[in-house]
């Protein structure tokens, strides 16, 4: 697919804010713009954009935001730029992909959004998602893989300015070009979602820097627990490329520092240097702000997000649905594989009320019926209360939210949350094994922790809640037998999963900076001979790029993915396992709750 391809005016009809003039507040052309860049397929509204535009707006600074990847997707999943392309493709490949994703793209953008509960109808539309996918970044590597694989920074930005190599080129140009070059702004922020992302956000900046020369394009800093740049501290001294081509990125959430910069005009290298927690490159030199003291109160829990701009009935999803996070930081702060906390102000929760107060108004205002809670992982304490409130305001959402496992998560507990409209939690399991359990410090009772995991999987499937659990394998000094262990967790657990639509996500050990693992790593087993060996945007290193005594990568790596697979198949069928690895790790899983109350159809036979 090359840049010269034409695309329809079929995504303005999808989205009727899609093309029209970018304004602030006041109805002129914004000062700043929030964007996103093309990411996975948006079930949600951005996850940080409404809540820096609402920051930006109560600051008194001209701003606006887009949906870019909303609309992006909605192109993709509608008739008329795949008609085009196979009209008038050069490559025959390619017009004969078109023509067979011409009549299936409606279709599946329909069963998406809606009701749709016909599981082969849903399959379907998985597989359309990936097919387009494929022919996105035909000839090349797969947008994760970009992020991830390629051995340089140099090689990232010579694939994402190759048309002939990566398609967003175009669809970028046709699509986002002319309604940012006609709003003009001087500041373009952006939120990265996760670290597979930075291959399609590289690119949005190349086109960026061409069609606002002199705008200054920054990273905010609120993105999830993927991209954070404080991990990649070195990298950004030694590698320019590093900064993705952001002017400026933050390396800590701080939402006054963020004013602080966006309200500059211009913005001068005096002005940079002031702002806290800021990194970026002036005279060939990376400079990076110190933070401000840990005590202050860096993200302002209870600040309201502004939706203005978003077609909130345009995602992915049945019902419009509402991002919230009621913390900062986790309070656990202990794993030792974790780097979250090293970014992150000292852990801090709204109030409770507060946060209902906050639901009842959006609820009234723009209709959400959907809640997805984003914290890494709410203390059960905070949870009563939040079910008192929304008892009490008799709020109707249907919700999801991240926990620990620990005592405090009883069937009384769980009962109360069912009852108060919750049907998913996302527990971080990590492991079963006590030895490693200790080692990554993930709770104050390893041995108990196996038989604990259990009667909470019992409890939450008992009374209704579906569940997501994570869990790492390649864990320093992790054995086949542990692997095993953990399957065999998983097996007989197989009954109490099939109650309701349950997922897991099965992740492989990564080596992050700043974490105590990355910090001591002869205490846990791990060589000193770290070999980067492909270019990253977040200070991980992944499986080859640290060595542990006598373990034979490449064999290693084979297990891991016989482990995951095993794990896998203890809660999702072949049938539908496409749509159900298309919900995996997002709110389509709380979709998935409602599109099947009574029973769960992903349960292996």
């Amino acid at each position: 697919m090359s840049a010269n391809y034409a695309v329809m005016s079929g995504a303005r009809q999808t989205l009727g804010f899609g093309q029209q003039p970018l304004r602030d507040q006041h109805g002129r052309r914004p000062d700043i713009v929030v964007l996103n860049n093309f990411s996975a397929l948006p079930t949600i509204t951005p996850a940080q954009g409404p809540r820096v535009l609402g920051l930006l707006r109560r600051a008194g600074l001209s701003a606006a935001q887009w949906d870019v990847n909303l609309l992006l997707w909605r192109t993709l999943l509608d008739r008329p730029l795949w008609r085009e392309l196979a009209d008038h493709h050069p490559s025959a490949a390619v017009r004969s992909a078109a023509r067979e994703l011409v009549d299936d793209v409606t279709r599946a953008a329909e069963a998406l959004s809606g009701d749709e509960r016909d599981l082969e109808q849903l399959d379907f539309a998985a597989r359309v998602v990936d097919r387009i996918g494929e022919l996105l970044f035909a000839g090349t590597l797969t947008a994760q893989g970009l992020a991830f694989d390629v051995e340089s920074s140099e090689r990232l930005f010579e694939l994402a300015s190759c048309p002939q190599t990566n398609a967003l080129l175009g669809l970028y140009d046709r699509l986002v070009r002319p309604r940012l070059v006609e709003a003009a702004p001087r500041i373009v922020s952006i939120d990265m979602t996760v670290a597979s992302d930075a291959f399609a956000c590289a690119t949005l900046n190349l086109l960026l820097h061409r069609w606002l020369p002199d705008a200054h394009i920054n990273f905010s800093g609120l993105g999830s627990d993927d991209i954070d740049f404080g991990r990649a501290r070195e990298q950004l001294f030694e590698d320019p490329g590093s900064f993705l081509g952001f002017d400026s990125v933050f390396m800590t959430c701080d939402d006054e520092a963020l004013c602080q910069l966006y309200a500059q005009n211009p913005i001068t290298e005096a002005q940079l240097s002031a702002v806290p927690s800021l990194a970026y490159r002036t005279q060939g030199r990376t400079i990076i702000n110190a933070p401000r003291p840990d005590e202050a109160e860096q993200v302002h829990l209870d600040a309201a997000a502004d939706y203005d701009g978003l077609d909130l009935d345009a995602y992915f999803f049945p019902q419009r649905i509402l991002v919230e996070r009621a913390t900062t930081g986790c309070w656990w702060r202990r794993c030792t594989y974790c780097s979250i906390n090293s970014a992150r102000s000292a852990f801090r929760a709204v109030r409770a009320e507060v946060l209902v107060e906050r639901l009842a108004r959006v609820q009234h205002e723009h209709g959400f019926r959907a809640l997805h809670l984003v914290d890494e992982a709410l203390p059960p304490g905070f949870v009563r209360a939040f079910c008192a409130g929304l008892r009490e305001r008799q709020l109707d959402y249907v919700w999801s939210c991240r926990m620990r496992i620990e005592k405090a998560v009883d069937r009384e507990l769980l009962q109360t949350m069912y009852d108060a409209g919750c049907r998913l939690i996302c527990f971080g399991l990590e492991t079963v094994t006590p030895r490693l359990l200790r080692m990554i410090d993930k709770t104050p009772d390893p041995d108990g922790y196996e038989v604990l995991a259990e009667r909470i999987v019992d409890d939450a499937s008992a009374v209704g809640i579906g569940l997501h659990l994570c869990v790492i394998v390649g864990l320093p000094g992790e054995t086949s037998a542990d692997r095993q262990h953990l399957v065999r967790f998983f097996r007989r657990q197989r009954e109490r999963f099939a109650r309701r639509p349950s997922f897991v996500a099965v992740n492989r050990f990564v080596l992050t900076a700043t974490s105590a693992m990355f910090r001591d790593r002869p205490r846990f087993g791990i060589e000193e001979a770290l070999r980067p060996q492909r270019f990253t945007t977040c200070g991980t290193y992944g499986l080859g790029e640290f060595t542990f005594p006598q373990v034979d990568t490449s064999a290693l790596a084979e297990e891991l993915a016989t482990t995951a697979e095993a794990i896998e198949a203890q809660l999702a069928n072949p049938r539908s396992r496409k749509y159900w690895q298309l919900c995996n790790v997002n709110a389509l899983e709380l979709a998935a709750q409602g599109r099947y109350p009574d029973h769960n159809p992903f349960a292996p036979c």
